[in-house]
């Protein structure tokens, strides 16, 4: 009996006790009942294997490696004074590019096309380079007709642009040309905007929503406590990824100072993308009050379309009035995320 116990133990201990590899490195066997085939099986269906796999994916898909990292530096600014220059004060600086250590002066000629990156109501969008050095240049073209973009839009979002350097959580103006009839506006590049990833039917995961959430609404704040003004088009095109991973606000034709914006029902007009909009807006019934909270609402609705690849509300316009997407925003219940509809 004894002999048998020792013989027992000895064998059950065998299949815990480390072992010896071909380095010489030591490494622990396979568990009784769990061959090595099933233990790759579990690791590779595990929630942290899965996470990463979908960390990957997204940033594979915005072309950097750090969308989703868990240390989101975030910063405190300061207030500075809303400028409202005229175009012929900007035109001061027409043609004046900056560089990350000097200001040059550019023509047309100086500036080799790099790629298309898209083109919006407001105008098109490409990377260009100067002397090496890339830039984002959205070309706008002037005009009173429906396919071109009024001056003084031009002017504002110029205005907008300069005073929001400030901020390091929008894109960041490096100048403007103009030329002939168009004005060309000069800007960091950035990988994506965060709507490729509803294109492609990516689900960002709960750690890259926190990341998004939190540069955005430090921008957001910033733009209406420094500036006191609004985005009005805050979604998930206007978000823009650059080679670090850091989001920002993009597209500031909208923005708008508070004061400016007209709250009498007869002449409200709806700002930016209407899917995106509170019911007040969609409504024409805003208010100071609810004013303030347009962008907190757009922003919403990003996070929702990015959680789980569509838009809350249907974008379909159908002939019976309680299917549009009007009725739907003025209407029906706020969204809310689907159970579960959020991976960790």
């Amino acid at each position: 009996m004894a002999s048998s116990r020792s013989s027992s133990t000895t064998s059950i201990g065998s299949r815990h006790s480390k072992t010896s590899n071909k380095d010489g490195k030591f490494s622990l066997p396979d568990k009784p009942g769990r061959p090595q085939e099933r233990r790759e099986e579990i690791l590779e269906t595990s929630p942290a294997k899965r996470l990463k796999k979908e960390v990957e994916t997204v940033n594979e898909c915005a072309g950097t490696s750090n969308l989703v990292d868990k240390n989101v530096n975030l910063k405190v600014y300061g207030t500075i004074p809303f400028v409202k220059n005229t175009y012929e004060q900007l035109k001061e600086d027409n043609g004046l590019l900056t560089l990350p250590t000097s200001s040059v002066t550019v023509t047309p000629k100086d500036f080799t096309h790099i790629q298309y990156k898209g083109e919006g109501v407001s105008g098109r969008v490409e990377i260009v380079e100067y002397k090496k050095f890339k830039v984002a240049m959205k070309s706008i073209l002037i005009g009173t007709t429906p396919k071109t973009t009024k001056i003084d839009d031009v002017v504002r979002e110029l205005n907008f642009l300069k005073m929001c350097k400030g901020c390091d959580e929008f894109i960041f103006f490096r100048g403007f040309l103009e030329r002939a009839n168009y004005v060309d506006i000069f800007m960091e590049p950035m990988r994506s905007s965060l709507a490729c990833f509803i294109k492609k039917e990516i689900k960002l995961p709960e750690i890259a929503l926190r990341a998004v959430i939190a540069h955005i609404t430090i921008g957001l704040h910033w733009l209406l406590d420094a500036l006191g003004s609004i985005h009005r088009d805050i979604k998930p095109g206007n978000l823009l990824c650059d080679d670090n991973g850091h989001v920002k606000i993009g597209d500031l034709g909208s923005c708008a100072r508070v004061e400016d914006i007209e709250i009498d029902e007869k002449k409200q007009s709806v700002a930016g993308t209407i899917s995106y909009q509170p019911p007040e807006a969609v409504s024409k019934t805003m208010t100071e009050a609810s004013l303030l909270k347009l962008d907190t609402w757009s922003l919403g609705i990003s996070i929702l379309e990015l959680a789980t690849s569509k838009h809350p509300f249907s974008q379909q316009k159908l002939a019976n009035q309680e299917d549009t997407l009007e009725f739907d925003i003025i209407v029906k219940n706020p969204p809310a995320l689907p159970t579960n509809s959020i991976k960790s």
